[in-house]
């Protein structure tokens, strides 16, 4: 029986080792130009990558369109980018909602622009979201603003992932791509757009 037993545990052990070493342990570093170097990621493209991409694209966003309009409204009026869709066509699973919170967080740190979300999962919810913003006196549909009243304008923002990656022997260069693209509400006309590339150096 004792014998029995001590040749059982030693076939578990042996098959949990041999699952242990089958196993990917994955690494991965910011090898992104311009970033500090060699930052340690998650080798998941994530919540931690979504943030430093939003914080560098609406700061140019913002940072182009006050030096074009040269916008001074009151303090506690701000231009305002409505975001309703994701498109994440990366192999990534990210939430949609996680995504929203970190652009309302970057428009809090950034302070020079405001963030509403829409859910783009329910058509007659999504509806009358965007008949609110549409006719919300202080904000301008267009652009440029005009003498109706309002005070500051209003985008439709869409942001869309991507990912290319470039195999090695012992790593892979994964690079996601973020686009920001700030639409006009009322012609629906590009305003402007901009793309951050985060490169990761996955190594297995």
């Amino acid at each position: 029986m004792k014998t029995k037993l001590i040749i059982t545990a030693a076939l578990v052990a042996t098959i949990l080792l041999m699952s242990g070493c089958g196993r990917k342990m994955r690494t991965a570093t910011d090898v992104t130009p311009g970033n500090p170097v060699e930052r340690e990621l998650n080798w998941q493209y994530g919540a931690n990558d979504i943030r430093i991409q939003t914080t560098k694209l609406t700061g140019q966003l913002m940072d182009r369109w006050y030096l074009r309009t040269g916008f001074r409204g009151p303090d506690a009026v701000k231009p305002r980018v409505v975001i309703t869709d994701i498109d994440n066509r990366t192999d990534m699973y990210v939430s949609t909602d996680i995504i929203r919170d970190i652009f309302e967080g970057a428009a809090v740190e950034d302070g020079r622009f405001t963030v509403v979300v829409g859910d783009t999962a329910n058509e007659g919810e999504l509806d009358d979201f965007m008949d609110k913003i549409r006719h919300d006196a202080k904000y301008a549909n267009s652009s440029r603003l005009k003498a109706t009243g309002a005070i500051a304008p209003q985008f439709l923002g869409k942001i869309r992932l991507t990912k290319a990656v470039t195999k090695q022997p012992r790593y892979d260069i994964e690079d996601y791509r973020m686009t920001m693209t700030l639409y006009d509400l009322e012609t629906q006309e590009v305003v402007d757009s901009a793309w951050d590339v985060l490169r990761k150096k996955v190594s297995l």
